[in-house]
């Protein structure tokens, strides 16, 4: 099983945290002031925040492969 990053980590319990408003808020359990009610916005913006730094993170590892693709590929040619 791989490590999970802090993003990782950050991602699933602010979705969590949102889907378990979202179920007490539906049941009834949450009768709160309005600022409580912006837990969600601020789940979702970490969520978002969460998924941008594993989608930068991706992007960079693409690119290393490329470079690295492409460093095979000129090898190959020589050889050829």
């Amino acid at each position: 099983m791989r490590k999970s990053s802090l993003a990782d980590i950050i991602f699933w319990l602010s979705i969590g945290t949102l889907f378990l408003w979202a179920l007490a808020k539906s049941l009834g359990l949450i009768n709160t002031p309005v600022w409580i009610e912006l837990l969600p916005l601020f789940s979702l913006s970490f969520a978002a925040g969460a998924f941008w730094s594993k989608f930068e993170y991706t992007l960079k590892r693409m690119e290393r492969f490329e470079k690295r693709l492409s460093a095979i590929e000129i090898i190959v040619e020589l050889k050829k």
